[in-house]
């Protein structure tokens, strides 16, 4: 009888934590101010989420961390699925 190997799997950290030190925005806390940095291309809400002021570049203060995860971006509450909050990358924001 023959063993197979197995193959184990590259893990980035926590959920879609990158390599570079972003965070995806399902990783972030409740109460928490981040600055959108990436939206993944292949995100079909993509188009959607800028038009709801969800761009790079923008403060997006994290309201609730649950499925929906719940954001404020320009004075509007947005609620988004854990599966799109994946595919979000963010910076924490400079307070300064």
């Amino acid at each position: 009888m023959m063993f197979k190997p197995t193959r184990h799997r590259r893990r980035h950290g926590r959920h879609g934590q990158h390599q570079r030190g972003r965070l995806c925005l399902r990783d972030c806390h409740a109460g928490e101010l981040v600055v959108i940095d990436r939206i993944a291309p292949d995100l079909s809400c993509g188009p959607r989420l800028r038009e709801l002021g969800i761009i790079e570049g923008a403060a997006v203060l994290v309201l609730r961390q649950t499925d929906p995860v719940l954001l404020l971006a320009q004075d509007s509450r947005i609620a988004i699925d854990l599966l799109t909050a994946e595919g979000i990358q963010v910076n924490p924001a400079d307070l300064e």
